[in-house]
């Protein structure tokens, strides 16, 4: 998946979590609502993890492909 397809994704659930959690201050809580704000819960954390990890790994690469650069300019 795509760092614009993982931001999306990201957004689309933090806007279901933000209508479920409004909906759930205006009415009481059911097993349903409860249990599907916790599967989505969990996906975004599970996203955002992801989404953590690809940066990392993208900024490691830069960081080799740069000193990879700087090496050959040098020599």
């Amino acid at each position: 998946m795509t760092d614009e397809r993982l931001i999306s994704t990201i957004d689309r659930i933090e806007r279901a979590l933000n209508r479920l959690e409004s909906r759930g201050s205006n009415h009481p809580a059911d097993n349903s609502s409860v249990e599907a704000l916790s599967q989505l819960q969990a996906r975004y954390d599970k996203l955002a993890e992801r989404e953590r990890r690809l940066r990392e790994r993208t900024a490691s690469a830069l960081d080799r492909l740069t000193s990879l650069i700087d090496r050959q300019k040098a020599g």
